[in-house]
């Protein structure tokens, strides 16, 4: 600690910092300002201590880590000192002789606004001013816990007026102030030391110290299972069994524990250091979706024989636990088509929770089975499906004339045959579509299938959908139905296609040349649209062209309702992919296929389940 010599030192300091750094160096005078210095013939700066105040905020306070932690009575004097700056040009008579002091006093100015600290690292750097590579700051001054620290003052014309005129001999100069802080010298006094606590009787009471260790939680990351060691997720939603990483300070001792929520996950500690510890997150009924809290607890030893206390604890920080999905499981064996979701924290009867399968919202309400582990949601037709099966006409480029009273029977799966009156007479292939709809879903005794069922055209054919997409449609023979080539021999026939999900509004798609990878039973190929559509019907027109030209040429494309219908024209699984690297994102935006996720307590869950309809 500094001596008597660390006011000197500052001084000292302050002429070094200014000679070495100045753009025009001049000398610089320690002395007060009505005294004539004799020795300087040249233009000069003056430096006065003119005032030495103590420092309020420091009055009774040991320098960290140099006062025994048991004395008390002697602190250091710290001490503010205030400097007058005054500039002197080389004559005291020429016309330019105060703008020569202007000009010195404003790169002085300069080098104390530049450098407002003087650090045991500032070196010399001129060899005029010493040994370069020296330190500026004084020897009395090295290795002191406070920093010299220089302040303007804003002192008015009133307040160094009245510093020139307690100097009778000088003439006013302009002047201005600094402040330097903070100054310790270091107290000569003999210092106290209390007496230590003896040893008590055997049942008297006795005095526990423990280190002050207060942890801090600065950050949480996440790692999932199967990611590398070293990988952390900055976003802190996390699923059952995923690793949480607290980064922080004061995190090790020998009674750390973890607290998520309420429950203590000590035990699930897998690794701890003192900036960070790694927790699993434990398969506990009070861990539910929704944010919850984590604290790190440092207990402490006390009491004969020593039993652990509740001591320092963290700050609170949160993370949010999501619903984790493991499994999809589509079933077709009912109308409406169930999907089948399993994995963990997936519904609570407390909670608020639904089901997004691609664009569809489905209400906890909805769903038809419902615990922890595994729900049960219905799927809409308006999802992407395979294999779509459909009835498609014979070729109808004439149109036929119809009976006077159009009716067809009509068998789906197992239901029917029902009997479907037509309520008008068709006069053009598209209007048979819509009539022919009508007329399926309003078939008497018409179960679920019939409700359901959609009518489109592809070229010069219908094509019949039925509600559910999984039944065989097949028309009777009669009159109608032969004339609108609906039934064998008419060239009528079963097939199967693709459906995409409902695209209302159409969406704007983000690659400007829109790919996809289809695969037909063996064969992938990539599908280059030619440009970017902009409506339904321009999708199923650039889909189909490109579609073809990928190599699947008897290929067709419709729309139904608000869903594109791809008949691939070649048999075998149809499926859509991602073109890794190029185009990743359209065959999302078309609802090519689907993205489920599971939302409770307004967490959603975060795995990348995408949904294949068979």
């Amino acid at each position: 600690m500094s001596d008597f010599r660390a006011l000197g030192g500052v001084s000292t300091s302050l002429r070094r910092l200014l000679r070495d750094r100045m753009e025009d160096p001049v000398d610089v005078t320690i002395a007060p300002p009505d005294v004539t210095v004799s020795n300087v013939i040249r233009e000069r700066l003056n430096l006065y201590l003119y005032q030495v105040t103590e420092n309020g905020n420091l009055k009774n306070q040991e320098i960290p880590g140099d006062g025994h932690p048991s004395a008390y009575g002697h602190p250091p004097l710290s001490l503010d000192l205030y400097y007058l700056l005054t500039a002197h040009g080389s004559s005291e008579t020429t016309a330019d002789s105060d703008l020569q002091a202007q000009q010195i006093l404003g790169d002085a100015m300069r080098v104390l606004h530049d450098l407002p600290v003087i650090t045991d690292r500032l070196e010399i750097t001129t060899a005029a001013v010493g040994t370069v590579g020296a330190p500026i700051l004084d020897a009395s001054l090295l290795g002191e816990f406070e920093q010299v620290k220089i302040t303007l003052q804003p002192a008015s014309l009133e307040d160094l007026s009245k510093i020139w005129i307690a100097l009778p001999e000088a003439n006013f100069r302009r002047s201005v102030a600094y402040q330097v802080s903070v100054v310790q010298i270091e107290s000569q006094q003999i210092r106290h030391f209390p007496k230590p606590v003896g040893e008590p009787p055997p049942a008297g009471p006795r005095v526990f110290a423990v280190p002050f260790r207060s942890p801090q939680i600065g950050e949480i990351h996440v790692r999932r299972p199967g990611d590398a060691s070293d990988l952390e997720r900055t976003f802190a939603y996390a699923r059952i069994g995923d690793t949480l990483i607290m980064r922080g300070r004061n995190f090790a001792s020998d009674t750390t524990r973890v607290m998520l929520g309420a429950v203590d996950a000590t035990n699930q500690i897998t690794a701890i250091r003192d900036d960070r510890i790694e927790v699993i997150i434990p398969d506990d009924a009070m861990l539910q979706p929704g944010p919850q809290p984590v604290k790190v607890v440092l207990d402490v030893m006390m009491g004969e024989p020593p039993k652990p206390h509740l001591g320092f604890q963290s700050n609170l920080a949160v993370f949010v636990l999501v619903p984790q999905i493991s499994s999809l499981t589509p079933d077709l064996s009912t109308v409406p088509r169930v999907l089948k979701i399993e994995g963990k924290r997936l519904f609570l009867d407390t909670l608020s929770g639904e089901a997004l399968v691609g664009p569809v919202l489905v209400p906890k309400t909805a769903y038809r089975a419902a615990l922890p582990t595994e729900i049960a949601v219905p799927l809409p037709d308006t999802l992407p499906a395979w294999p779509v099966r459909f009835l498609i006409s014979g070729d109808l480029s004439t149109f036929p004339n119809l009976p006077a009273t159009p009716e067809v029977e009509v068998t789906i799966g197992t239901d029917g045959p029902h009997t479907a009156p037509f309520a008008s007479m068709p006069a053009t292939l598209s209007d048979a579509a819509r009539v022919l709809q009508a007329a399926i879903r309003g078939a008497p005794d018409g179960g679920a299938a019939f409700k359901g069922a959609r009518v489109t055209t592809v070229g010069n054919q219908l094509v019949v959908v039925p509600g559910g997409l999984g039944d065989n449609v097949t028309v009777a023979a009669g009159p109608t139905a032969n004339q609108l080539r609906l039934t064998g021999g008419t060239g009528a026939m079963t097939s199967q296609g693709y459906l995409s999900g409902e695209l209302t509004p159409f969406p704007s798609l983000t690659s400007s040349n829109p790919a996809v990878r289809l695969t037909v039973g063996s064969t992938t190929s990539t599908v280059t649209l030619t440009s970017r559509p902009t409506t339904l019907a321009n999708a199923a027109s650039l889909l189909e062209t490109a579609i073809r030209n990928a190599g699947f040429s008897n290929a067709r494309v419709t729309t139904l309702g608000n869903q594109l219908l791809i008949l691939p024209g070649a048999t075998g699984t149809v499926m859509f992919d991602q073109v890794i690297g190029i185009d990743e994102i359209t065959v999302t935006e078309l609802h090519l296929w689907t993205l489920v996720r599971v939302r409770v307590n307004g967490a959603e869950s975060i795995d990348e389940k995408y949904l294949g309809m068979p």
